[in-house]
């Protein structure tokens, strides 16, 4: 749906948006605005039904049921401390991927290359540290590692990839950073 959003003013790769008496400026920002708000509403509602459908199945107690972190030593934590972590990577992650999808739509201009590229690039970063071992030391430093936002919150991603670096905190920064160069880059 990015994809499509943002390629709206493209036609025949002609910017048709230069015809319409608006800043460049707010246009941006109203596009890179409209996007994160479409793609974290429909995040957070994909993510509470899930987490309510789970909890209906299963009849946990709710958030403050125990679930066993497995990066740490043997300490319990409960679900809304794993719940936090991991929603405020995807939400991070989402902002990261929309504003990336911007960028390509911008040298693109086409919607449905736009989505490939996007797709292969952000898939193939993610699982390029699983195919090539010497990444993986490096890969708390790619922001699409953290797209498995829910492996970063539990820590079962940095134990897969031996790089105790793969946390909460660290996704908070690399991805913040990642956010602040593609806004200064656009």
């Amino acid at each position: 749906l990015l994809a499509q959003f943002y390629t709206l003013e493209y036609v025949k790769g002609l910017d048709i948006g230069i015809l319409y008496p608006f800043n460049k400026r707010k246009t941006f920002i109203t596009k890179i605005i409209l996007g994160i708000v479409f793609s974290v509403a429909m995040y957070s509602v994909i993510l509470l039904s899930i987490f309510l459908i789970a909890t209906l199945f299963t009849g946990n107690a709710g958030l403050q049921q125990p679930l066993m972190m497995q990066n740490a030593k043997g300490v319990w934590y409960a679900v809304i401390s794993m719940f936090k972590g991991w929603f405020i990577i995807g939400i991070l992650f989402i902002v990261n991927l929309s504003i990336f999808m911007y960028i390509l739509s911008y040298f693109i201009r086409e919607d449905m290359f736009v989505l490939i590229v996007a797709l292969l690039m952000v898939l193939g970063l993610a699982y390029l540290p699983t195919f090539v071992g010497g990444l993986t030391q490096y890969s708390h430093l790619l922001p699409t590692t953290y797209m498995n936002s829910a492996s970063v919150a539990d820590g079962s991603l940095a134990q897969q990839f031996s790089n105790l670096n793969i946390t909460v905190s660290s996704g908070m920064q690399i991805l913040s950073v990642s956010i602040i160069i593609q806004v200064i880059g656009c």
